[in-house]
């Protein structure tokens, strides 16, 4: 699938390495300066990323980042430590994303520029070979997908989450998500068709 074979693969997780010290997160429970900064200068560049892909690399990524680390500051008192704080951060992420996405009164003008950005791409010389003009059309084509299915395909394909994970991050059943997956490749597979530039690509 195009997805996961022109995009780069996800960074390291913050997951994957040490897990915040029980003292480390009673300290950000009670907003000490220090914690609540070493929180945000481990996590930020993995929810840049996880914003930017749900939200369709938008412009205003870097506010919506600053959205999701404020409204995570302002609900660290209550946070009980049940789940670890990446996918903590992520749910909020993914709630944050979603609230930005109804105020948008211009999600057909987003498709507008995701075709003028395709058409600029192969404008020059009819030949878009390399691989950062690939990303960038998938980019540009995972961008128009309905937001229930770019939610499911930034988190299963782009941040290589599994499908239990998904589910629980996004408050689906697993089988929901399966589908969802499906249907959301199925969509990127039509956008990507339309343009001849992407295919002469993958046979090059």
């Amino acid at each position: 699938m195009a997805v996961m074979t022109v995009t780069q693969p996800a960074s390291l997780k913050a997951s994957e390495e040490a897990a915040p010290s029980a003292d480390a997160l009673a300290r950000l429970r009670t907003g000490d300066p220090s914690a609540t900064d070493a929180m945000i200068r481990r996590y930020a560049p993995v929810m840049r990323r996880v914003v930017a892909q749900l939200s369709g690399w938008s412009s205003e990524t870097d506010d919506l980042v600053q959205d999701v680390f404020a409204s995570a500051l302002m609900a660290l008192p209550k946070f009980r430590g049940d789940a670890d704080l990446e996918t903590w951060l992520t749910r909020i992420a993914i709630h944050r994303v979603r609230r930005w996405q109804r105020r948008q009164v211009l999600r057909r003008l987003w498709q507008k520029t995701a075709a003028s950005q395709l058409d600029a791409a192969t404008s020059d010389d009819g030949s878009c070979g390399d691989i950062e003009e690939r990303q960038q059309l998938v980019r540009d084509a995972i961008a128009t997908l309905p937001p229930k299915y770019r939610e499911v395909i930034a988190l299963r394909y782009l941040e290589e989450r599994t499908t239990t994970e998904t589910a629980s991050l996004l408050g689906l059943r697993a089988n929901t998500v399966d589908v969802r997956a499906h249907r959301g490749r199925q969509l990127l597979a039509e956008r990507l068709k339309e343009h001849d530039a992407f295919s002469s690509m993958q046979t090059t």
